[in-house]
């Protein structure tokens, strides 16, 4: 009896041996320390402001809506617009201001940049340094006259002339097309200065014989769309006028003597009120966005990147917004070389050519 009590747990030993034999535990994992995941990077927020233009200036609301466009849509840069009174106030608002390089966007033109680097009235410094990153509007300027009689450059001898206030872009370029482009300034009888609203009374008064106008410009063809600025629109629903032709030949000459950005733009032919229809080639310059060549490369693309995105809602802030679309942004009035790395980077990514 004694032997068989003993073989009841030897036999249930064996069956607990053979289940586990059966049923292997699994062997433990060798403990690693845990690594921390690493978070990914967050993109420091910046504040970026424009200097602008007049409050009410086309430019002034276009650089607003720049503003509006890249807040809505970039999840690290804000912008601020400010006010300002214009292209040389903001790239001498830069000269002093280095502190601000790194993160001001300003309106110029590329006339304007020059100046600047030659150290021209109002500057009294050389100023380098700037790169355009994105155009605002074109703008063509050109010569009309209320007499069918005058109808070149070489007319203009012995005449009266009336050319834009004197230090600024709209005085400069023609003064330089008629100069070293066409050699005829020295030869012209007289030579008056001021803005277009009293050009516009001069000629319609008779007291001069030529007067420079103006006209906004849109579209990415050869010949682009023009619309009148509000003076020249007057001037040509007041009197039949007639565009001074002006050849291809001495924009090239009158940039390459000047050493400054004087290019071509050849218009549609289109009729306004009284007078015939006209198109040609006009004095052309760009109001654009710039930036100092410090600026970092990612806040570029950045803002290039969203220009380019949405570059179609600019028209509706304003009118002139039409001359923003995807493939404009990247057509100003200057070399490649005068954009920001980049911008130029960038834009040839998207397939643009840039500038001329």
């Amino acid at each position: 009896m004694r032997k068989k009590l003993l073989l009841i747990p030897l036999a249930l030993l064996l069956a607990i041996a053979l289940v586990a034999i059966g049923c292997p535990t699994p062997p433990e994992e060798p403990t690693t320390p845990t690594e921390p995941t690493t978070p990914a990077p967050v993109q420091e927020k910046m504040e970026i402001e424009i200097y602008s233009n007049p409050l009410g200036h086309s430019t002034y609301v276009l650089s607003f809506a720049l503003a509006e466009i890249i807040n809505k849509n970039s999840t690290w840069l804000h912008v601020t617009c400010i006010e300002s009174k214009g292209s040389s106030a903001n790239l001498i608002y830069l000269q002093q201001n280095p502190a601000a390089w790194e993160n001001t966007i300003v309106m110029l033109s590329p006339f304007t940049v020059v100046q600047g680097e030659k150290a021209e009235p109002p500057f009294d410094s050389p100023f380098t340094g700037m790169k355009a990153i994105s155009l605002i509007a074109d703008n063509a300027a050109f010569f009309l006259t209320s007499d069918p009689d005058i109808k070149t450059i070489s007319d203009l001898a012995g005449r009266s002339v009336g050319l834009g206030l004197k230090g600024i872009t709209l005085e400069y370029i023609p003064r330089f097309i008629l100069d070293y482009g066409c050699g005829v300034y020295s030869d012209i009888g007289k030579v008056s200065n001021s803005g277009f609203n009293d050009l516009k009374s001069a000629l319609l008064d008779g007291t001069i014989d030529v007067a420079l106008q103006s006209s906004a410009a849109y579209g990415d063809e050869e010949y682009k769309d023009w619309e009148p600025i509000p003076a020249t629109a007057e001037l040509l629903a007041t009197k039949v006028c007639y565009l001074v032709d002006i050849e291809e030949e001495a924009f090239t000459k009158a940039r390459e003597m000047s050493g400054y950005p004087i290019y071509v733009m050849k218009a549609k032919p289109l009729a306004f009120g009284k007078s015939p229809a006209f198109g040609g080639n006009r004095m052309w310059w760009s109001n654009s966005w710039w930036v100092h060549e410090s600026m970092d490369d990612d806040v570029v693309r950045e803002i290039c990147a969203i220009i380019y995105e949405h570059a179609n809602e600019f028209v509706t802030y304003h009118a002139t917004g039409i001359g923003i679309t995807p493939e404009t942004v990247a057509s100003i009035a200057c070399p490649e070389g005068d954009f920001h790395p980049a911008a130029a980077e960038f834009y040839k990514e998207v397939g643009l050519s840039v500038g001329q």
